[in-house]
């Protein structure tokens, strides 16, 4: 199956927001940030089905090196990426918001 990306707003600000603060630390690691959340969203598509559920229909995996989780879901032929998170994050606040931003 041709799976479509696409990449929430909510998602776009949870990467900018970390790469900002990571480049205010240590000028230079927002980019190895930014190429690994690239390098997760790669594989992700090539095969969505892959990660295991966390619930009902969200899926997440995580970076490499960098303590954040990837947060999709699928719906029908499209590959939803709702959130970047960081793993310390309380997961059932995680949940809720991601849940309120799809209504």
């Amino acid at each position: 199956m041709k799976w479509r990306l696409d990449l929430r707003r909510e998602a776009e600000v949870d990467i900018l927001s970390a790469a900002s603060w990571y480049q205010s630390k240590s000028p230079g690691v927002e980019l190895r940030f930014v190429q690994e959340v690239d390098d997760c969203v790669a594989f992700i598509m090539s095969n969505p089905r892959g990660p295991a559920l966390v619930n009902r229909t969200d899926r997440q995996f995580p970076l490499k090196t960098f303590p954040f989780h990837v947060v999709f879901t699928i719906v029908v032929d499209v590959v939803l990426i709702m959130r970047v998170y960081h793993m310390k994050r309380d997961p059932r606040r995680r949940v809720a918001r991601t849940m309120r931003r799809r209504r």
